[in-house]
């Protein structure tokens, strides 16, 4: 059960933004942490009482796990000493098995695990890029 004054909700900005619209209509009051890209972080504000809250990670997909692993590598950094859940739409096995051999205190909820990766690391069959789908930029 999550104790919703504790959420901390950590969301890659452009194709999380529709997710976390979404998440906050529910619930209010939380620490947000965005990620415009992976090595440049535009928006840092992480609650003083990091270490006590629970830890959302909301991405649409995970296909390899790179930018999960890097999330979770700075949380940890920023003092999340606790479990991390992560919330993603649609999964590659080979994500979960890199994001859970990574750090095995993350707990992975999808609402799908389709076949796989393709030769360019694309989840198959997919959704296509999020953020184009998102926004309708391809």
């Amino acid at each position: 059960m999550v104790v919703f004054q504790t959420l901390c909700i950590f969301a890659f900005c452009r194709t999380c933004s529709r997710t976390e619209n979404g998440i906050n209509r529910h619930i209010r009051s939380m620490g947000f942490k965005r990620l415009q890209e992976l090595s440049f972080s535009y928006y840092d504000k992480m609650p003083e009482d990091i270490a006590n809250r629970t830890v959302l990670v909301v991405d649409p997909m995970l296909a390899t796990g790179g930018s999960i692993i890097s999330a979770v590598t700075y949380l940890r950094s920023r003092g999340v000493t606790g479990e991390i859940k992560l919330m993603v739409l649609v999964a590659a096995p080979e994500g979960i098995d890199a994001v859970l051999a990574a750090d095995d205190n993350v707990h992975i909820y999808t609402c799908a695990i389709d076949e796989g990766l393709n030769s360019a690391a694309y989840i198959v069959p997919g959704l296509g890029d999020a953020g184009d789908r998102i926004f309708g930029t391809k």
